[in-house]
Formats: C-alpha cells, sequence, structure tokens
C-alpha cells in the first residue's frame, strides 16, 4: 500500500542521514502508539536512492524478562563482527567501546535501526545511552522506534533520550492517519472507505487489516481482523503461522522448517503473498507485533506448549543460544525443571551485563521455580541483584534466608560477611536500628577471624554512624577497618573507611575532613571503582553543602556528573543532580535549578522509593513553593515517607525544612511544621547539621530559644545572635541570593524591602507577599525602595526575570514551553514578553534576542 502523510518524517530522516554522513551523528526516536507505522516508515526511508551507508538492524523482543544486549548481538551480526563478550570481564564500558569503533568504522557513515525500545533489557539501554552520547562526531545515524502509548515505552524513551545532547536528538512523534488518507486508501484498495477512519482511528496498521478482510464490519479489534484472515488459510499455512507466532519478533527459517515437519515452501509463499509474514533472507517475521501476538494469543494451550518444548529441544542442541530465549520457551512449556536450570544462568548473565531489572526478575524466577534446595550463594547473589533496584525489602528477606543456610551450614565468616550485607539492606529498607544490629552482630562474629570480611564489617559499623550523624563513633572502627584492610592489601576498604572518617571530621576538623575525602576519592579513581568513587564526590559535595560553602559544593557535583552519567551510575546521577538544584536555588539560578530538578524528579518512577531522587523532590518543591505554583504532590508524598520513627535525621531534617518554609510561607500548618522541626532537631545526635531547624523554630514561633550551635556556620551563628545585616553579609559572600534575602526579612523595615526586592527579582511573590504582611502585622510600610538592583544593573532595565524569559525567548521556546519552565502561566509570560519587547525597542520576539546578544547581555 501506498504511504501517506510521512512525507515530513523521511524528509528529516534523510536530513538526518546527510549529517551523519558528514560525520555529525544524528539519534532519531520515531514514536507512536502500535500500529501507525513505525517500521513501514523506516523500511521505506532505507529502500530510499539515497542510502549508500551501511545499514544494521536489531530490535528488542517481547521476551517474559528481556535478553541482555539482544538488540547489540543483532548489530553484530549483521555486522559480520564477533561480540567479543569476553571484553566483559573488564566491564561492560570495553564492550561499547568495541561496538562504536566499529559501528563507525564505515567510510559512508552506518545506520543503526533498533525496534521497539519499549522492551529493550537495561544493558541495551545502556548501550544506546552510551552510544547516544558519543555519536555526535562519528558518521553513525542511529534511529529508534518505541511504542509510546505505553508507560514503559515513554519512560525507556525519556531515559535513552535524557543525557544525549538535545543537539542530535531528532524526534519523530508519528499521528494517525487523517480521514482525507484512510480514504484515499479504501479508493485505492478499491472499496469504500465509509466508516473505516471512525473503526481505526486513523491506525495504519489496523486500516490495512480491515482493507485486506473486506468481509468483516466495522468496528471490529485488530485480532478479529487478524484472525479472520489467517482462519481463510489452508491448513498447512495456518500451521505455519501458529509455529512463527511462538518466536519473540522473528523466527529463523530452519527451526520454522524442523517445528512444521514437512515441505513448508508453499505455504511460506502463500503468507508471504498474502502480506501476512515477512522474509530477509533467513528470518520469517509478522508484518507487524500486533499480528503475531493475536494469532499467539489464539494458540490452544496444549498445542503452545508442545511447539515451545519441541523448540526449546532444538534451541538446546544449537551453539548460541543464551540462557534468556531457552528459558522464555521453557516457562511457555511449564517444564519447571528447565526453569530451575536455566534461570540461575540468565540471571548470571544479566548481572554481568549490568542488566539490573533483568537480573533481579531472573534470580527471583530462579527462587520462586526452585524445589526448596536453594543455595546461600544463589540466595545472596539473589539479594544483592534486588537491593540494585532499589527492592530492599525483598533484599533482607532474600538475605535472611541464605543466613539460616550460614548458621546451619556452621561457616561462621560467611555468616559474619552476610550480617555485613544484610546491614546495607536494612538500612536501604529505611530500617536503621536493625542495621546497627546486622551489622554490631557481623564485628562481633568476625573478630577471632581478622580478614577483608572483618575490615569490612568494621568499614560498615562506621559508615552507619556517619550516616545517623554519630560523628563522635565513626573514628575508632574506621581506623580499625583501615589498619585491617592495608594488611589485607584491599585499598577498596580503605576507600571506603576513609569517606566515613571523612565525613565525620565535617565540623570538628574541615582541612584534615577534605584531605580524607580527596584521598578516598583518589584511590577510586586509581582502582577504577565507581561505586566508591560516586560515594567519594557525594559526600564531599555534601560535606560542603552542611558547610554552607555552596560554591565549592556545586564545583564538586559539577564535576562528578559527567564521571557518574560515563559510568552509566543512574542512581547517583539523579542524586546529584537534585543536589546541584538545590545549590542553585541558593545562588539564585532558579531557571537552571527548575529544569535540572524537573529532569532528575522525571526519573523517580525508575527507582521507586529509594534515596536516589531525593535532592530532585526537595529541589523541585522549594522552587514550587517560593514560586506559588502547584505542588509536586507525588514528590511531597514521596517525601512524607521519611517521616517515620526510623528515619534518619539527614532525611527528616531537609523535609522539616521544607514544610517549615511553606507553612510560614502560606501561614497554614504551623503546628504541624513546629512538631516536626522539633522531631528532627532532636533526632540528631549534634546541632551543626541542624542549625537552620532551630532558626526555623524561632521563625514559627519567635518565643522559642535558639541553643548554642557548636561548630555550625557562620551565617546561622549571626542570625542566632539577632545580627541580620551581618548574617546577610556572610550569605552574600557565600553566593547565597536566596538565604541573603531571607536573612534581611527578619530585620529593620529598609532591610525588609531590600528582601522584598529580591525575592520579586527572582520571581518569588508569595515570599515577598508574606514580608508584606509580616511588615503591616508590625507596624511597617512595606513600600519599595526603588529599582531592583539587579534592574539598574541590567542596561536595557530588564529585571531577573525578565532575562530569564528573554533567555528562553533565544532558546526559541514558546510561551507555553517558558510558562512550564519558569513555573508561570502563559499570560504572565506574554505580560513580560510584552515588556521586554518595549524596553528593547523592537517588535518581534527574533529581533529581542539578536539585539539582547549584540548588545552583550545574554
Amino acid at each position: 500500500m501506498e504511504l501517506l502523510e510521512r512525507d515530513e518524517p523521511l524528509d528529516r530522516l534523510r536530513a538526518a542521514l546527510a549529517s551523519a554522513q558528514a560525520r555529525q551523528g544524528r539519534v532519531v526516536a520515531i514514536t507512536g502508539e502500535a500500529g501507525l507505522g513505525k517500521t513501514t516508515l523506516v523500511r521505506a526511508f532505507l529502500s530510499g536512492p539515497e542510502i549508500r551507508s551501511r545499514i544494521l538492524r536489531g530490535g528488542c523482543e517481547d521476551l517474559g524478562i528481556a535478553e541482555p544486549l539482544g538488540a547489540l548481538r543483532d548489530l553484530a551480526r549483521e555486522a559480520g563482527w564477533t561480540l567479543p563478550e569476553a571484553r566483559l570481564a573488564s566491564g561492560r564500558l570495553s564492550l561499547f567501546s568495541d561496538a562504536l569503533a566499529e559501528f563507525a568504522s564505515v567510510k559512508d557513515g552506518t545506520v543503526l535501526v533498533v525496534e521497539d525500545i519499549q522492551w529493550a533489557d537495561e544493558a541495551t539501554l545502556d548501550f544506546l545511552r552510551y552510544l547516544s552520547r558519543r555519536i555526535v562526531d562519528q558518521p553513525i545515524l542511529l534511529i529508534v522506534t518505541a511504542r509510546t502509548d505505553e508507560t514503559r515505552g515513554r519512560s525507556q524513551l525519556r531515559r535513552l533520550l535524557a543525557d544525549a545532547p538535545s543537539d542530535i536528538v531528532i524526534r519523530l512523534p508519528l499521528s494517525p492517519l487523517s480521514k482525507t488518507a484512510v480514504a484515499a486508501l479504501a479508493r485505492a484498495a478499491g472499496q469504500h472507505g465509509e466508516g473505516l477512519f471512525q473503526a481505526t482511528g486513523g491506525n495504519a496498521f489496523y486500516v490495512t487489516e480491515l482493507l485486506r478482510n473486506p468481509g468483516t464490519k466495522p468496528p471490529l479489534s485488530v485480532q478479529d481482523a487478524v484472525l479472520a484472515r489467517a482462519d481463510r488459510l489452508a491448513p498447512d499455512e495456518r500451521r505455519l503461522l501458529d509455529v512463527v507466532s511462538i518466536f519473540p519478533r522473528r523466527a529463523e527459517k530452519a527451526l520454522v522448517l524442523e517445528l512444521v515437519d514437512d515441505d513448508t515452501s508453499a505455504a511460506i509463499e502463500s503468507c508471504l503473498d498474502a502480506g501476512i509474514l515477512e522474509f530477509d533472507g533467513e528470518n520469517l517475521s509478522f508484518r507487524h507485533e500486533v499480528a503475531r501476538q493475536a494469532v499467539a494469543t489464539a494458540l490452544r494451550p496444549d498445542i503452545r506448549r508442545v511447539l515451545n518444548g519441541r523448540l526449546l529441544g532444538f534451541l538446546e542442541q544449537r551453539a548460541g543460544a543464551g540462557p534468556a530465549r531457552l528459558l522464555h520457551h521453557a516457562r511457555a512449556t511449564e517444564d519447571v525443571a528447565a526453569v530451575r536450570r536455566l534461570a540461575p544462568e540468565a540471571a548470571a548473565e544479566a548481572a554481568a551485563l549490568g542488566a539490573r531489572l533483568e537480573a533481579a526478575q531472573y534470580y527471583t524466577l530462579a527462587i520462586d521455580s526452585a524445589d526448596g534446595t536453594t543455595g546461600s550463594d544463589l540466595l545472596e547473589e539473589a539479594a544483592w541483584a534486588t537491593y540494585l533496584v532499589g527492592d530492599n525489602r525483598r533484599a533482607v528477606s532474600l538475605q535472611t534466608k541464605a543466613q539460616k543456610l550460614h548458621k546451619a551450614g556452621a561457616d561462621l565468616v560467611r555468616e559474619g560477611d552476610g550480617m555485613r550485607r544484610l546491614a546495607r539492606f536494612r538500612w536501604g529498607a529505611n530500617d536503621i536500628s536493625g542495621a546497627f544490629e546486622a551489622a554490631t552482630a557481623a564485628v562481633r562474629m568476625l573478630t577471632k577471624h581478622p580478614g577483608p570480611e572483618l575490615a569490612l564489617a568494621l568499614s560498615t559499623v562506621s559508615q552507619l554512624q556517619m550516616l545517623a550523624w554519630q560523628y563522635d563513633k565513626v573514628e575508632p572502627p574506621a581506623k580499625a577497618a583501615i589498619t585491617l584492610a592495608e594488611q589485607c592489601m584491599r585499598p577498596d576498604i580503605v576507600c571506603h573507611a576513609l569517606n566515613n572518617l571523612g565525613m565525620s571530621r565535617s565540623f570538628s576538623d574541615i582541612a584534615l575532613a577534605r584531605a580524607d575525602l580527596s584521598r578516598s576519592l583518589e584511590i577510586a579513581l586509581e582502582i577504577e571503582n565507581p561505586d566508591h568513587a560516586a560515594r567519594a564526590y557525594g559526600n564531599r559535595a555534601h560535606m560542603e553543602y552542611y558547610l554552607c560553602e555552596y560554591a565549592a559544593a556545586l564545583d564538586i557535583a559539577t564535576k562528578a556528573a559527567p564521571y557518574l552519567r560515563e559510568q552509566e551510575l543512574d542512581g547517583f546521577f539523579v542524586y546529584n543532580s537534585g543536589l546541584r538544584a538545590r545549590l542553585k536555588l541558593h545562588s539564585g539560578e532558579w531557571l537552571e535549578a527548575g529544569e535540572i530538578a524537573r529532569e532528575a524528579w522525571s526519573r523517580h518512577e525508575d527507582f521507586g522509593f529509594v534515596l536516589h531522587p531525593f535532592n530532585a523532590a526537595l529541589a523541585l518543591l522549594a522552587l514550587q513553593i517560593r514560586i506559588g505554583a502547584k505542588l509536586e504532590v507525588d514528590a511531597l508524598d514521596y517525601l512524607s515517607g521519611f517521616d517515620s520513627p526510623e528515619a534518619e535525621a539527614q532525611r527528616l531534617a531537609p523535609y522539616a525544612l521544607l514544610i517549615a518554609e511553606m507553612a510560614w510561607i502560606t501561614a497554614e500548618g504551623r503546628d504541624e511544621a513546629v512538631d516536626l522541626l522539633l522531631r528532627a532537631a532532636a533526632r540528631s545526635p549534634i546541632v551543626e547539621p541542624v542549625a537552620n531547624v532551630h532558626l526555623w523554630l524561632r521563625r514559627l514561633d519567635p518565643g522559642v530559644s535558639v541553643p548554642d550551635l557548636g561548630n555550625a556556620p557562620e551565617p546561622y551563628h549571626l542570625e542566632a545572635a539577632g545580627d541580620w545585616i551581618g548574617a546577610a553579609g556572610a550569605w552574600a559572600e557565600r553566593g547565597a541570593v536566596y538565604d541573603r534575602a531571607m536573612a534581611l526579612a527578619q530585620g529593620d523595615g529598609l532591610s525588609r524591602i531590600e528582601a522584598i526586592s529580591i525575592f520579586e527579582g527572582l520571581g518569588a511573590k508569595p515570599v515577598a507577599d508574606r514580608v508584606r504582611a509580616e511588615m503591616r502585622d508590625l507596624g511597617m510600610t512595606p513600600r519599595r525602595a526603588g529599582p531592583r538592583a539587579s534592574t539598574m544593573q541590567n542596561p536595557a532595565g530588564l529585571t531577573r526575570r525578565q532575562m530569564d524569559v528573554l533567555k528562553c525567548i533565544d532558546a526559541g521556546k514558546s510561551n507555553a514551553e517558558i510558562a512550564e519552565m519558569l513555573f508561570i502561566s502563559s499570560k504572565t509570560v506574554d505580560h513580560h514578553v510584552s515588556a521586554i519587547l518595549a524596553k528593547l525597542d523592537v517588535s518581534s520576539r527574533g529581533e529581542a534576542a539578536a539585539k539582547a546578544r549584540a548588545d552583550g547581555f545574554i
């Protein structure tokens, strides 16, 4: 059938190819619901006369659990390149680097097509993300297709494109065919199209099926349409369809012939002529996945089991069939013994490839299908895999079962090391007291067995004490761990313990703290341990944050970001992004803070209730509260989960500060906020990290006295002493614009008027209104003090908010996009744009951007 209404996407694909052939790589994402013609569009493009590049195709299959790196294996096979899986011993990045070199080796460029990434496994998605960040100067065009009518498809696509350079990404969302196009297709098929558009919604696949099956009456489900065509086939042709349908995505012809048992040449030709199947020279496949699923679903259960069982037998006799594929057919056959045998193999392969989610699913399958004889090794591997994907409660359960086996086997060292693991899992499940109990037990069990296990247990104890802000207790176990680790020649354990030790000295010996943390990072990078390096980066940045050295903290977090992205440490990257957003809120860079926080928080569904989105939720909600935007309810619900009897002060305190600020701005919920602040203060063993908690208690209740703040940063001491001007100056020295304004808002009339000016310049109108209300209550006149400093410093007299809008105009954003980015209404954006045009004396948005650039203030 004719390809209608796809000229624009074809043109954009051709332009992307031209860029790639000029060594300016591109990523094209073709998206839409199933049946819109994503694959048809790709095929039409690849069959064009302008294609002189090498074409490699791969895809992700709808297996019960995805096969790790399935798409990369396809691409390698098409390239005639033997995937060097041995390279996995040195890490996935080595394998990915080899793949990039291979795909970039053709002078005329390479077109890589990866279809159906909604079914991509973690390792494949990591590979595509790796590729998308490195093809900017390579002759590679990467085309991916995704079903975005499904939540998983949207999530997978977002994760793929999040880190890719925005200027190389081309999004091609496909729309359904118009009523006119559907009518044209009907006329070309010699049929009347009345009711066809209404029955199909313009879905190209549904239209095609109903036109090829004219005996049916719309509206019908596409499954009925597909099966109606299949039922009219001869028995041998229908049997062929049944066999092909049990293969996810494509079926090797040689295997199909073995399963059918007789000459199928004529049946194959008939199905090809009918447009139901396609053949690429080696593999048979349905023209559309929806059709395959329809036929597979209609199979009688007993026939499905028999076919899958025979296929499993054939595959096991052939080299190259991975455990994931074998396991898929074993499950379909309901062969419990085969599932028990294959699931651990598939899990180990997935774990080695970094397919964390799939590894956890395979391990779960392995244990659920076991006959009660699950070994401790499998249980511990499963516990670690589930911990890595954030399912800490299941990790605790699995490790607890492993502990019983260690105990029954009288293996004290394994039992002690298992208790150390259990401590980590319990901490992740927010069972803090249980974590301490397990870590202490681990040390007790291993005391008479000095070795790396004991060193790890001691370091774990020091880590838990550091995380609980019990800084006075960290040094003994940390130093003991370092001594033993050095004897065992385990620099990784030294690195881990130094990290704990450095953080514990944050307020007592800052120079030594920085030295410890810097050395911890150096060791982690030297031994190429990304997990320890990420932790060292994170703790160093957070230490500077606690010291209110925001510029230093932002510098460290900014340097960490590319490393975390390079190492594919998604959780750490999201956590770090949230911290950067919080730091930019302090410095008044709210436009950037909002963008970073929104992007980081958009990943929260990928992790569940774990710590990774914590900073992003805080930053996003703080911004929304201050500018009066609609609150992200999911983020608020997530943070409220840390208000529990077990929660550490380092989680409860920031949440309490957020709720306190919201109560102060809105003049609602004061009592609840005070109660939360009091509990946060009581939860911390030391006063320094919760100094701001005590200051907010006084802001909400002026009669409350502030305790001795110890070695807390200077601005807190000045504000506690009532020196508003001094505190404002100290915040200014740290570049903390918002904090400076909050200090001024506690002072005299002129100070408060200046604070109002700063708040309004930031776009924090609710905060400015709150200060005005307090001034009226105190009998002060909340008048303006003249033009804002930011306005006076701008050559065109633009306010800070107008500059934010102008930057968005320069970036080509629409008013609706600007409103979303700045958390303001479209009407407010209209007012700002009008003011900008008037102040710059221009008549269009383009002229405004050009003049701003010419005058040098963008």
